[in-house]
């Protein structure tokens, strides 16, 4: 009897594309002539770390195609995900909450630098608890994990690991590529 294969989400924003430091926050800052920094950012909820005359330009600077230009890949992702994507014991999704209204130079930079993910590999959605209660997410927003799920590690959610739903949900807290791909492949080897 074959074993089913893993099925493993991957978040694209802070997991994949390295948005909030080499993107979001610089381009915002040099539009707005401020200087807020991605350790600035604690929580997953941006506008709180902006004056309040800027929380809705905060978002708004992910539709323009300048921002994504800036845009680069988080440390290893690249090189790991296509181990993942290669691995046959594992079915692979992208799975990004990426706003309809964003420009399309956020796909064409991400295609750009994972160029060997099939198009139909990536599912956008708003509500990801949504997916199949048996799909691995790795994911840098905590509210978007389940049991047993990967936390990538990322300024803005170091505070939630000393949450009681954190413990209870028995999260795993990985701070680099190379963590998260140990991780899966101890799943498929359990």
């Amino acid at each position: 009897m074959t074993q089913p294969k893993l099925k493993v989400g991957i978040d694209v924003d802070d997991v994949l594309l390295n948005t909030l430091a080499t993107a979001w926050l610089p381009e915002f800052n040099d539009i707005m002539n401020i200087n807020i920094k991605p350790s600035d950012i604690t929580e997953w909820d941006i506008a709180k770390f902006v004056p309040n005359i800027y929380n809705k330009a905060i978002y708004d600077v992910l539709g323009l195609n300048s921002t994504w230009d800036r845009v680069e890949p988080v440390k290893d992702s690249q090189e790991y995900l296509r181990r993942l994507n290669n691995n046959k014991n594992i079915e692979l999704y992208i799975i990004s909450a990426t706003s309809v209204l964003t420009t399309n130079r956020k796909w064409e930079k991400f295609f750009e630098y994972y160029p060997f993910i099939d198009p139909k590999q990536v599912v956008t959605m708003f509500n990801k608890q949504l997916l199949p209660k048996d799909m691995l997410m790795v994911d840098d927003k905590f509210d978007n994990l389940k049991m047993w799920d990967i936390l990538f590690a990322c300024p803005h959610n170091k505070n939630c690991v000393d949450t009681p739903r954190f413990r209870q949900l028995h999260l795993f807290r990985c701070n680099s590529w190379s963590q998260v791909y140990e991780n899966i492949i101890e799943r498929i080897n359990y």
